[in-house]
């Protein structure tokens, strides 16, 4: 092999390893970070052609928008908190019961918003408590285009109850989130060691590397190294190491009673991510209840309205 051939094939190899991450790059910034467009379609329902356009190009993030619904109450306000160091303002929907049980706060997951969960808000006010509905960053009303899968969510799931304990003169405060919104209330209580009253999780993933692999499994692409690669530059994207950013460990600092929910059918958190939460929570068993709702991800309320209300009554 001459020294020509050495070389082309050297710059050949370089060349494919530049070109793999700048396509890797570009996957973790689409992945996580909201732009104009069409928003892609579920992993679930791609064609083949249409996931080859995504394993080369990436997804399609609009942020996402609310809607108006039948259950927005007379006497809800539209409040704007400051989140992480005052770099975004976080709008929320705040509705007020009279002779209030405490407020529930609620967090929708990975590219939602506080709209999709008027249903469960409605039902938490049927039942005596407040609700504050919230948008995560780069999220329906509120400002910013990031998503960092629960990371610096986190810091807004702190802002919000520092400002329902500040602000609305209620002591009892009751944290609910889906999937993102889940794992973000984990990694809250671990941090920040916020003292809710209660919390009502449906969902979350284990780990950061599992809910990554999933994504990839889902569409029926090999995700060994991908998901890893996927990682890497996302964390760095957004400032934080990804590969520690696992709700199975945050749970392990969880002393907050809890009621855990988990659904039989779901292809993108399996079931043993959740019984892996389940038994790190360090609250003691009477003070901690695991409820499978027979559904995929989606939402449960809807899934198994009957199941899913008896279990928030009972806990609460």
């Amino acid at each position: 092999m001459n020294k020509n051939t050495k070389k082309t094939i050297f710059w050949t190899l370089l060349g494919g390893f530049v070109a793999a991450n700048v396509m890797v790059y570009k996957h973790a910034y689409h992945f996580t970070h909201v732009k104009d467009g069409e928003r892609s379609l579920s992993p679930e329902s791609l064609s083949f052609s249409q996931k080859l356009k995504i394993l080369l190009g990436g997804i399609s993030l609009p942020k996402s928008q609310n809607i108006t619904s039948s259950y927005t109450t007379s006497t809800r306000e539209t409040i704007f908190i400051p989140t992480r160091k005052n770099e975004y303002n976080l709008e929320c929907w705040y509705d007020k019961v009279e002779n209030s049980k405490g407020t529930v706060i609620l967090f929708h997951g990975y590219g939602g918003c506080k709209s999709s969960y008027e249903l469960e808000a409605h039902y938490f006010r049927q039942i005596g408590y407040s609700t504050l509905l919230v948008d995560f960053v780069g999220h329906g009303g509120s400002e910013g285009q990031e998503i960092s899968l629960g990371y610096h969510e986190a810091d807004d799931v702190k802002a919000t109850f520092d400002y329902i304990k500040k602000n609305q003169n209620t002591e009892n405060v009751i944290l609910y989130g889906s999937s993102m919104g889940a794992a973000s209330i984990l990694r809250a209580i671990a941090v920040y060691q916020l003292k809710a009253n209660k919390l009502i999780l449906e969902c979350p993933f284990a780990t950061m590397k599992q809910t990554v692999k999933g994504r990839f499994e889902v569409m029926g692409v090999p995700s060994k190294g991908l998901a890893e690669w996927l990682m890497f530059w996302g964390g760095l994207q957004h400032g934080f190491w990804a590969f520690t950013h696992n709700p199975q460990h945050y749970s392990k600092k969880v002393i907050t009673p809890t009621l855990l929910m988990g659904g039989k059918n779901d292809l993108r958190v399996k079931n043993w991510e959740i019984d892996k939460i389940y038994e790190n929570l360090a609250t003691k068993n009477d003070k901690k209840e695991l409820v499978w709702i027979n559904a995929g991800h989606e939402s449960y309320v809807m899934a198994e309205p009957n199941v899913w209300k008896k279990a928030i009554l009972n806990f609460l």
